[in-house]
Order: structure tokens, then sequence, then C-alpha cells
């Protein structure tokens, strides 16, 4: 045929020109190389796995350049609230000297300015109660000023007890907080007894200068941290996490009782980058020890082997610049791809070995061993790379980047391969003794297969029926998390999350002003699959027409009490000073009981007659000098507080608060964007990652808003892109490697014989996942379209080998080992997956070997036993 002329010649026309063709060679690697190691970059962001016309992408990359990249890293600090807070202010202090590697650091909000505004920020029924209350209690708050001993006499004398009921909560909070100081002589910290207010929408009391970015109660702060660098670049990103984690061990130290861990998106996807980038090492490392100890067993010599790898280094290395040249950035799937071109590419070097070992010796024995193996590798690499090739064309930006590049890479391969493997041999061999490769056990193995084929086939049909039972029982596990490694703290940290109402993930969108991105929120609170929403629009005070009244008469009313003068502390009281004063108590108590008598029973009443008898039982004149000291410490915090109270209240402003010129900036840059529009984020309810609660929640917050996006959607549009796309190009690969045998065999019988095992094979190793209890998730679904064309071959040359020579004489030749080895060395390179520690990875690799190995068995026992049942086919043209 005219594919083995061309071998033929090129062989030797490379062979005659040896040493041009070595310096080329060699001159191509170290180029190669230069140019992998300058543009080949890795990337950390799985959002560009997508590809970037998608809707959902647009509406990503727009919602990141109008917020400044949101990409936040996340620091959960947990511990007692005054520890908590501690550390959060010392790691912030370090984070914001570090502008190379940190920027936007926000874990708190100073309220100052924003506390002007306080009273815009309680709600209408609360503003309405505390006007009642100073306007009824102010002339007895008022009398505070004059001390303790002044503010009995004037509640002895009063002639009017009902005016007093106002003032009874507030009177009974300060008996509870003097008998307290009394009974701790004095030690108990001051407990203020007048009345919190907070914020009807924010949990932040009046007059509360600082509020942490608390997420559980006072005992957890969460910090977000934006990395300097946006660009998702591995490099940067890994850097970046690394150096935030040397931060958070340092401040730690100072504070021992605090837990605090790096978690978010960005530190899942860095760390998954960094144990793939970790992984692909160490299976390569893996793949390569075990193929080469296995050809130097089979081979006899460790030349020969070397040689092999030789040849295949520099396809390798082709291909590294290829992909260097076409996409630039390796991402979280691409990163493997230099593991999966070499063991599928090394089945071309083995076949070559094997024929050339049978051949005798000559000088023609290199262009023979070219001429002979050459066309049947070429069908290999074309179906192989047509497998890989059709993932380009989906609409998955990283399966189609994997496929353009693994394709072309495999092709480079087979190139570097034919092309120097020849001349590596023919400088290496010298004068070795050659053997061909014999395996006694498989050329009985085949002997048994050509008696008994029908027992063969049997026994195929039986396994091909039971694993058909497990096409539809295999599930797909769509929780990208579960992928990674276990025990990882990512996961841990994230069932922490989802506890609280949070997780690393949420969707983000954006309003055009403060008053739609309320609007907004509402309508995304009410649904069943949000646990909560987030944005600064919250922070804007409501109803604030109605309340401007309200504040301006509080204001009025609270201006008094800041006039007044503080009497400066008063000295000890003598016995004589004491018995006065309990028997002005005393005379206050009955105006009190009055009016306790005329109201009806409630729990308030009768906690005001417990405190006065509780105090009034202490207040012992005998001992003067610890009660008085007690008193006098806890009359001068009261009027502190009285002044502190009145003096906030008074300095409230009646304009209304434009909240967005009052939040730091860290916050705004998250939050409102150059052009004004304020960001939402939308917590899923339940674990997002898991299919249901994840299609559940996307499905109902796009109904929403239209232009909603964020991880969880890029997560699930992302699996359902690449379930397209597998399902359309394992579709295209299997019509074009169809249409490639139908070319090469020109017999459609013949064509659909060599794809039989091929078919058998990949249901065949359906049948082994569902045996061993492995799921098709979103790394290793890739398996099914290109295992279409892995190991076609195998099914070719046993079909050719078969026809010319007959079944039982499979293992006589150099086809039967060649085809073997290939496959072996194929699975002992997917198997090197195993030993990662990425259960997605090594899953994938479960499913190639199996796949391969299923495709070896069909090809080697399966196929022959059906030859052998039709009595061979017609002689091939």
């Amino acid at each position: 045929m005219m594919s083995v002329r061309f071998f033929r010649w090129w062989a030797t026309w490379t062979l005659k020109f040896r040493w041009l063709v070595l310096f080329v060679a060699v001159i191509s690697v170290a180029g190669s190389g230069w140019l992998a190691q300058s543009r080949l970059k890795f990337s950390t962001d799985r959002t560009q796995l997508l590809d970037p016309d998608h809707p959902i992408q647009r509406s990503w990359q727009i919602h990141r350049q109008s917020f400044e990249g949101n990409s936040d890293l996340l620091v959960l600090i947990t511990g007692e609230p005054e520890e908590v807070r501690g550390a959060a202010d010392a790691l912030g202090v370090l984070l914001g000297r570090e502008k190379d590697f940190f920027d936007e650091v926000f874990f708190k909000i100073d309220l100052p300015k924003l506390n002007q505004h306080a009273l815009y920020f309680l709600s209408t029924p609360d503003l309405r109660e505390l006007a009642r209350q100073l306007k009824q209690a102010g002339p007895w708050l008022g009398s505070a000023g004059v001390g303790l001993p002044g503010f009995l006499e004037k509640l002895a004398h009063t002639n009017r007890p009902q005016d007093l009921e106002p003032m009874l909560p507030l009177f009974a909070n300060v008996l509870e907080g003097m008998s307290v100081s009394i009974e701790t002589r004095g030690q108990a910290a001051y407990q203020s007894p007048f009345p919190s207010y907070r914020g009807e929408k924010q949990d932040v009391e009046m007059g509360q200068d600082t509020v942490y970015n608390r997420i559980q109660g006072d005992r957890t702060c969460l910090m977000l941290v934006q990395p300097a660098d946006r660009s998702g670049s591995f490099e940067h990103d890994a850097q970046t996490v690394a150096r935030l984690r040397q931060r958070v061990a340092q401040v730690m130290r100072s504070f021992p009782s605090v837990d605090c861990v790096v978690c978010g998106e960005v530190v899942m996807n860095t760390d998954e980058m960094v144990g793939s980038y970790r992984d692909s090492s160490l299976s390569g490392t893996i793949a390569v020890i075990s193929v080469f100890g296995l050809l130097t067993l089979a081979f006899g010599n460790w030349q020969r082997p070397l040689c092999a790898g030789l040849s295949l280094g520099v396809g390798m290395a082709w291909s590294a610049a290829f992909a260097a040249l076409v996409i630039g950035n390796l991402n979280l799937l691409t990163v493997h791809f230099a593991t999966i071109v070499a063991g599928l590419s090394m089945t071309f070097a083995v076949q070559m070995l094997c024929q050339f070992l049978e051949l005798e010796e000559g000088d023609n024995i290199w262009v023979e061993t070219v001429g002979r193996t050459g066309p049947t590798c070429l069908i290999g690499a074309l179906t192989t790379a047509i497998a890989f090739w059709s993932l380009h064309w989906a609409n998955f930006r990283a399966a189609s980047e994997l496929g353009l590049i693994t394709g072309a890479g495999v092709i480079m391969c087979f190139v570097s391969i034919t092309t120097l493997l020849p001349i590596l041999l023919s400088l290496f061999e010298g004068k070795q003794t050659r053997k061909s490769v014999r395996l006694p056990g498989w050329q009985f193995l085949s002997s048994a297969v050509s008696r008994h084929p029908y027992r063969v086939l049997a026994v195929s049909l039986f396994v091909s029926l039971y694993s058909a039972t497990w096409v539809t029982r295999v599930p797909f596990n769509y929780n990208v998390l579960s992928l990674q490694p276990e025990g990882s703290e990512v996961v841990r940290l994230e069932n922490f999350l989802q506890t609280m109402g949070y997780s690393g993930l949420f969707a983000v969108t954006s309003a055009a002003n403060v008053s739609e991105a309320n609007l907004l929120a509402s309508k995304f609170r009410q649904l069943s699959s949000v646990s909560r929403v987030e944005t600064v629009a919250e922070l804007e005070p409501i109803d604030v027409q109605e309340k401007a009244p309200l504040v301006s008469e509080i204001i009025r009313l609270a201006h008094p009490l800041t006039a007044q003068e503080s009497d400066p502390p008063a000295p000890e009281m003598s016995a004589a000073e004491m018995r006065h004063l309990a028997k002005t108590f005393s005379s206050a108590s009955k105006q009190i009981q009055i009016l306790l008598s005329r109201m009806s029973d409630s729990p308030e009443r009768r906690r005001v007659s417990r405190e006065l008898r509780r105090f009034e039982s202490l207040l012992d004149p005998s001992k003067p000098g610890p009660i008085s000291a007690a008193l006098r410490g806890y009359a001068d915090e009261l009027q502190k507080d009285l002044k502190r109270q009145a003096r906030f209240l008074s300095e409230q402003r009646q304009v209304l608060p434009d909240i967005l010129n009052y939040l730091p900036q860290p916050l705004l840059a998250r939050s409102v964007s150059p052009a004004g529009r304020v960001s939402l984020r939308i917590f899923p309810k339940g674990n997002a990652w898991d299919r249901e609660p994840l299609e559940f929640f996307v499905n109902q917050i796009i109904r929403v808003d239209a232009y909603v996006t964020g991880s969880p959607l890029m997560i699930y549009y992302n699996i359902q892109e690449l379930r397209k796309a597998y399902s359309t190009s394992g579709r295209v690969a299997l019509s074009v490697i169809c249409v490639l045998l139908l070319f090469h065999f020109r017999s459609l019988k013949n064509a659909t014989l060599a794809i039989f095992p091929k078919l058998l094979g990949v249901l065949w190793m359906i049948g082994a996942m569902g045996v061993c209890g492995v799921s098709f998730n979103s790394a290793n679904f890739l398996a099914l379209p290109i295992t279409l064309g892995i190991g076609l071959i195998f099914g070719v040359n046993v079909l050719l080998e078969c026809q010319e020579k007959g079944s039982d004489s499979l293992f006589r030749g150099s086809t039967g080992a060649a085809v073997l080895l290939s496959g072996m060395t194929a699975m002992l390179g997917f198997s090197s997956f195993l030993f990662v520690s990425h259960v997605g990875v090594s899953s994938f690799g479960f499913v190639m070997a199996a796949g391969v190995g299923a495709n070896l068995l069909t090809s080697l026992l399966t196929l022959p036993a059906l030859l052998t049942a039709l009595k061979g086919p017609p002689h091939i043209r």
C-alpha cells in the first residue's frame, strides 16, 4: 500500500541523514523547553473552564470587572469574642501592610460617622417608645445628676406616684445593679440599666463604634481578603495563599485559644491545583518507572526502553510547546495532559520494538520495521487523536483545550517515535543478541481460544450482558467538592459554613441602586432555596420620612440631659448618713409600693417588688464602709452612663444618612461598582454542591434575575456542558473512526470486526465501574469519548494477524506480544493516577485503566474466538 511505501521512504531518508535529524531533534527540544517554560502557565480559576461566550461566563466576567475581581480569600476566626476581635485586628494590621500580596482586607466596619444617624436605623415603634420614655421619665433622669441620696429624696416626697410608672423598668435595673455591687463589694462589672435598641435590619446596638463581620454570634469573625493579583494565575495564587497562611500562623501564636483557618473557593482551587501538579509529577514518575521496568524485562535490556523513552520525550517536548503556543494556561483538567499523552503514545514504540525483534538481521531491518508498523501505528494515532479532537468543538472550554493539545500531542509523539526510534536503535544496538519477545503463557491461551471459541464467546456474552445491566445504574456524581482528597480541610470548613447558612458557593448579581438592591434582595429571600442574602443595601434605613419627626423630637428631649453638670464623686458615708439613706429609701420604697398596688399583676411588677426587697435587705447601716464604697462606685458609673447615653442621643443628626458615603473602602470595593451598581450575594440553602439542591437553587434564582451569576451557576453549567460535550464528541469520534476504518480496510465487515472489541471493551469498562462502586464524575467522564480511540489499534492488529496466519498463531509472532505489552504499558500509565490524592483524578485513572484492560481482553480473546467461529473472513485485498 502507498502508506507502507511512504514509511519505508521516510525511514530510509531519516537513517541516511541520522546525525542531522538528531541535531534538529535536540535543537527542537531545547526550543520547545524554553517555550514551554516561558509561556506555559497554570490557572486556578475554575470559571475559565466554561466557554468564554457562554451567557453565564459573560455575566460573570462583567461582574468581576465591575467589582474588582470578587475573588475573596476567607479567614475564619473562631473563639471567645474578645480573643476573636483581638486576633482579627492583629491579622488585619499585618495583611494591610503587605500590598504586594493582599488588597481590600475587610473584617469590620467603624461607625463613628454612621452613628450620628443611628436613630434612623431603629424601627418606627422603637422610636415612638424611646420618645415616650424620654418625655415621661425625663424629669427623673435629670435628677440623677444630684446623686443617689438626692434622687431618693425626690422620689420619697413625690406627690404623683403614678408619674413613676415609666421609670419602673429602669428603676428595677438600677436596684439590681446596686444590689450586685453591694454583694460583690463593688467588684462586679458595671451593667447599664438603660434599655438597648438594635437596628431593625442590622445586628448593631445604638452607640456601638465598631461592628465585626460576624457569622455566628460573637464567636466567629469572617475576614475577606482580596489577592493583589486577581488574574487567576496559579503561581500568584499559590504564593498569596501560602503567604496568608504564614501570617495567620504568626498571629495565632499570640492567640493560642483562637481557631483560625484559611478557606474559600480561591483556596480550594489553589490547593486542588497544587495537589494536581504534585500528583501529576508523582503519577508521571510512577508511570515511567513501572513502564520502564516492564519493557526492560520484556525486551531483555535497558537500552531498548531507553531508546523508546528518548524518542517519546522529543514528542512530549513538542507537545508542551504546542500547548504553550495554542492555549498558554493549563487548568485543573488539562494539567494532566502530559501523562495521558505519554501513556497512549508508548504503544507506538512498543509495536516497533516487537516488530524489530521479530525481523531477521539485515541492512534494511530499520526500514522494514518502520514500513511494517508505520501504517497500523498511524491508524492508532489518528483514531486516538480524533477521539480527543472531537472534544475541541464542545462548548466546554477545558474539554476543548484538553482535546486539542492531547490529540496533537499523540500525533507529535507518533512522528517523533517513528522518526527517532530507528535511528537510536541503530546507534545503541551494536552487536547485541536479538531475541523476539515470547509470551508462552499467552501462546497457550491463544491456542485454547482457537480450540474452544464458543466457550470464550459464551463467557464474553455473559460478561457483556452483566455489564449491560450497569449502563443505566452507574450514577453520575455532580458534587465537585467530593472529588477533593479525603479529610480535606476545605471540605471540613465548607460543612461548617453550611451549618451557619453560609457556603463557599454563592451566587452574585447587582442592581442599579440601593432601592432596587433592597427590592431584589427581598425577592431572593422569599425563595425556599435561599438561606441568606447579603448586600450593603440592607444598611440603608427604611421609612425615613416617617421617622424624621420622631428623630427630631428625641434629639430635643435628650438635649437638656447633657446640659447638667456632673457632681464630683461623693465621699464615703458615715454611719449616720447611711442610716439616713436607709430611711430615705424606705420612704421612697413606700411610694413605689403604692404605685405597684395600683398596677395589675405582671412579670415586671413582680420583678420591681423583688428588687425592692433585695436592696432593702442589703442596706445595713451597721456596715457603712463597704456598702458606701459599693454604692458610690455604682452611682459614679451610672452617672457617666447617663451622660453618655444623653450625649449620644443629642448628637444625632436629623438629616437623612447617605449610607454609601460612610462605608469603608474594602467593603465598598466589593459592594458598589464605580458606576454605582450595588452587588448582592445569594447563599443557597442546604448542600448546593450536590446536584438536586444546586439545580433547585439555580432554577429558582434565575427566574428572579436572568443576569445572576457566580460559582453555583458556573459549576452547574460546567457539568451540564461537560456531559453534553462528551456525549456529542463521543458520537462524532465514533462516526469519524468508522469512516477511517472503512477507508483503511475498504471492507464493511473488516471495519466492523476491527471496532467490535473496542465497543465491547467500553461496555465491560462500565461493568467494572459498577462492580467496584466507581461513579462517573466531572473528571472521569472524559474517559467515555476518548476511550473510543484509545486501543483501537489492538483490534486492527489482531484482525490482520488472525486473517493472515490464523488465531492460534497470534503469539507466535510479534503481534500478540506487541498488543499485550502496549495494553499493559497504557494500563500502567493510567494506573499511576490511582496513587494520587484527588478523588476525581484517581477515578479517571481507574476508568481509563479499566477501559484499556477491557479492550485488551476483548481484542486478544473475544475477537480471535469470533474470527475462529466465523471460520475467518475473506482475505483482505
